[in-house]
């Protein structure tokens, strides 16, 4: 699917403008496309309750944008943290890969350079 008509069914979807949600999507860009850096650095240090905040506050962004892949994939780290399993990389892999996939369906990494 062409960014244009992702961007255009998501505004559609959540009753946003799309000029409105382009700037939405930069502002969801910017806080979270050094996703990859912030998770590996609260893997190593083994801080596990900050991993637990950071992928909770980036579950509800993405359930906002109806970004359904990436939130199932939060979703399934979420509920390994509150039963008290520790992740390690290796099991963030999956949540790179849906947010890589978020990034090109929306073109965001353009998005945020024309906001």
């Amino acid at each position: 699917m062409d960014s244009n008509k992702a961007l255009r069914e998501l505004s559609n979807t959540i009753g946003v403008p799309e000029q409105t949600l382009q700037s939405i999507l930069a502002l969801f860009y910017n806080e979270h496309s050094q996703i990859r850096e912030q998770t590996l650095l609260r893997v190593e240090q083994n801080s596990q309750q900050e991993l637990a905040t950071y992928i909770h506050k980036l579950k509800g962004s993405s359930g906002s944008l109806q970004m359904h892949g990436l939130r199932q994939s939060l979703v399934l780290l979420e509920e390994r943290l509150k039963l008290g399993q520790k992740l390690t990389v290796e099991d963030l892999e999956p949540l790179y890969l849906e947010m890589d996939f978020v990034i090109k369906q929306y073109q965001l990494d353009k998005v945020s350079a024309q906001s």
